[in-house]
This record gives C-alpha cells, structure tokens and sequence, in this order.
C-alpha cells in the first residue's frame, strides 16, 4: 500500500533531493534505529513502491509467535 504523506514527494518514506536531478527521488525504510536507503528514483511514485515492497518483504520475513503449546 502507498501510504500517501503532505511532504514534497506525496510519499512517506520518499524524499525530494535536489541534487541528484536524474533522479531526485530517495526511498528509504527504517530497520530497527537505523535508515537504510533502497534507491534514487526518477518519480516519487516508484521510490514510493519500492518502500511498499520492501516494509511487506520485512513483514512476511518476520516469524510469526507461536502461541499454540
């Protein structure tokens, strides 16, 4: 899902960097206390995916509590 936000980019997660003209959007996931950066994009929409992909891999990767004895 692409969680829509009011900043620059329209996207959390994805910020506006006016540096890189190319492709001057960053995607980026929180993993524990640290920012790991997925990539530089042409358009927010794709870093936007590329954020949404990446929190559901890290979701279905996470072991799921057994609760059952």
């Amino acid at each position: 899902k692409l969680l829509r936000s009011l900043s620059k980019s329209g996207f959390y997660n994805v910020n506006c960097r006016k540096d890189n003209k190319a492709r001057p959007y960053q995607a980026q996931l929180k993993l524990g206390s640290k920012m790991v950066n997925l990539g530089y994009f042409a358009v927010p929409e794709a870093a936007a995916l590329c954020v949404a992909r990446a929190a559901a891999r890290r979701a279905a990767a996470k072991p799921a509590s057994s609760s059952a004895r």
